[in-house]
Order: structure tokens, then C-alpha cells, then sequence
């Protein structure tokens, strides 16, 4: 038995959605350089204490948690930065497409 039913959508990709897409596609990536930056800069900077444990865990946790935050934001915004910039190079991103769904399979055509 056939199935010739087809289903097509025809849309635009805007510069949002594409820095949501980025944002989604990397969140994975940034977090783990903002942990591995957190332990590393706390190992660094927890050397040269000796000392109670609180101590050393406040005096050293704090700045590695600020500076890390702040390298975090950092590779957010030029996450965003780049994604504009790829958007508003590739001019296939720009163009409407039309999906194409059936039993034969996909097709994607651009206008």
C-alpha cells in the first residue's frame, strides 16, 4: 500500500533564531570550561595558603568563582558575537527554504 502524502513548510531562519540555536549548541561546551577554569584557578590560587580548610576554601573559592564567572561570560558573548557574524556572512542562511516531507523522503529547496 503507497502513501503519497506530502507535507511542505516554507520559512526563513531569523538572526534570533540562529543565536539560539548557537547559545543551545554550545551551552554544553562553556560550562565545562567554566568548571575546569573554576578548578583551575583554585589550585593555583589555594597553593600558597596553609591554614583551616574554611579559610582556605573562602579565600580561594571566591576569586576562582568571580574570575571564572567572568571568563564564562566572556565565552558567551563571543559565542554570540561569532554566531552574528556567521549569520550575516552566509548568505544561503538568509534565504527562505521550503522543506519537502514524504514517504520518498526529505527535500529541501531554497527561493
Amino acid at each position: 500500500m503507497s502513501n503519497n502524502k506530502r507535507l511542505s513548510i516554507k520559512g526563513m531562519l531569523s538572526l534570533e533564531d540562529f543565536i539560539k540555536y548557537n547559545k543551545y549548541h554550545l551551552n554544553k561546551t562553556v560550562t565545562i570550561y567554566f568548571i575546569i577554569c573554576f578548578f583551575i584557578l583554585f589550585a593555583i590560587i589555594q597553593g600558597p595558603l596553609s591554614g583551616d580548610l574554611f579559610f582556605i576554601i573562602i579565600f580561594a573559592g571566591i576569586p576562582s568563582l568571580i574570575i571564572s564567572s567572568l571568563l564564562f561570560l566572556y565565552a558567551k558573548t563571543v559565542n554570540k558575537q561569532r554566531a552574528i557574524k556567521e549569520f550575516n556572512s552566509d548568505q544561503l542562511i538568509k534565504k527562505e527554504t521550503m522543506y519537502s516531507f514524504s514517504s520518498e523522503g526529505i527535500e529541501q529547496k531554497y527561493s
